[in-house]
């Protein structure tokens, strides 16, 4: 009796062992891929402004890419009023960097509308045809 019972309290104890140490490698990878992604965005701030909105963003806009979980937007870009402008993409929805270009576009269209500070709806007609001038000369291909 003492056997099984001994047993059965190893192979317990070796489940909760082994789902810790999952749970830390899936934390771990987690963090290196949103890290992996986080790089990436930044880099491609660069590009996509050079490339598709002739280098007029913020040299000195913040990218920001976690987990922010599910009551934050999918992404958000905010500005101080000085011309530092930051942008978040929110992980918890955004899990590929694919889905994480997307928004970073949508987000760099809200810089660019907020620089000419000549729209009050977050989603007007100024910020609706920079997207469109996107689409239309192909920055979403392979996107979506």
């Amino acid at each position: 009796m003492y056997k099984s019972f001994w047993a059965a309290i190893i192979f317990v104890l070796g489940l909760v062992i082994f789902s810790a140490g999952f749970q830390i490698a899936k934390k771990d990878s987690t963090s290196v891929n949103e890290a992996k992604i986080r790089a990436e965005l930044v880099e491609n701030f660069r590009h996509f402004n050079d490339g598709w909105f002739d280098g007029d963003l913020s040299q000195n806009t913040r990218i920001m890419y976690y987990n922010m979980g599910p009551d934050f937007a999918i992404g958000d870009m905010t500005s101080d009023g000085a011309g530092q402008f930051t942008i978040f993409i929110n992980s918890y929805y955004d899990r590929n960097p694919r889905e994480a270009e997307f928004t970073e576009f949508h987000e760099m269209c809200h810089e660019a509308i907020a620089l000419r500070g000549n729209e009050f709806e977050e989603h007007g007609p100024a910020w609706q045809g920079c997207m469109h001038r996107l689409a239309n000369a192909g920055a979403f291909e392979n996107l979506w």
